[in-house]
């Protein structure tokens, strides 16, 4: 918690690239756009948002996923959800975006049609509690859509300081599913390397047996054994040459 705390409090969004937000690029294509964007358009396609609503991004930072629906589907009201007010000013901004509000989920006014966490779960240290207090928030009918990074994929995710959680499908899906919700839509392939789904919240339930987190921990086994060999190869090949590494992401550091 100490450590999440330092970081937070000089925190900066995309700051390498002046606020601006990650592009995804389509391998046929080649065409980019914002990834909030990309997230959006793709849960569009595969169940359509209905013109108007009431969404509320949990974990809003600069706006970025409230920008793009605004873009997506005007009529939609929007509302932010932040543990600062760093960025009030710019999300309440955003055409039709009624307030940035700093309370905890369960007291923020009303109730929402959709509840997004673009890549929000894997800081929580209790996400099934979020969800569920999320879940209470929402219209019958209403959905919530998480997004967070595929531990299958992406094996540096396990180095992120700030990441409490780490999920694959499996392990997503179940914790959704403790905290109430029945999964919808549950993917890997809308954004590289991240996990997709969306779920209607049913009824808050009992906590099931961990048998997701069970079946996971032979694979963060393997994932740190493939870290620890990958430094001892960089420390080789230092010794022996140069050694530049490309990017300045995680996976870089």
């Amino acid at each position: 918690r100490q450590t999440i705390d330092e970081i937070y409090r000089s925190y900066t969004m995309y700051e390498l690239a002046e606020g601006g937000e990650q592009q995804y690029f389509d391998q046929s294509s080649g065409e980019s756009m914002p990834r909030s964007e990309r997230i959006l358009r793709w849960i569009d396609r595969q169940e359509s948002f209905p013109n108007t609503g009431r969404l509320l991004d949990v974990g809003s930072g600069n706006g970025t996923l409230l920008q793009a629906m605004s873009k997506l589907r005007p009529e939609w009201i929007l509302a932010g959800s932040e543990l600062t007010d760093k960025y009030r000013k710019v999300i309440e901004a955003i055409p039709n975006c009624e307030a940035l509000y700093l309370d905890a989920v369960a007291t923020i006014p009303g109730v929402f049609d959709m509840i997004t966490m673009n890549n929000v779960i894997e800081h929580i240290i209790d996400p099934a509690h979020l969800l569920s207090e999320a879940g209470e928030k929402l219209n019958p009918n209403g959905k919530i859509l998480v997004e967070t990074v595929n531990l299958r994929e992406n094996t540096f995710d396990v180095l992120q300081a700030d990441h409490c959680s780490h999920f694959t499908s499996a392990t997503l899906a179940g914790v959704l599913r403790r905290a109430g919700f029945l999964v919808d839509i549950s993917s890997e392939d809308c954004m590289p390397k991240e996990l997709t789904l969306t779920a209607e919240y049913i009824q808050r339930s009992e906590k099931s047996p961990n048998s997701e987190i069970e079946e996971m921990i032979p694979r963060i086994n393997q994932n740190l054994g493939w870290l620890r060999e990958l430094r001892e190869d960089a420390r080789l090949a230092a010794q022996k040459d140069v050694l530049g590494i490309f990017g300045t992401t995680i996976a870089g550091t």
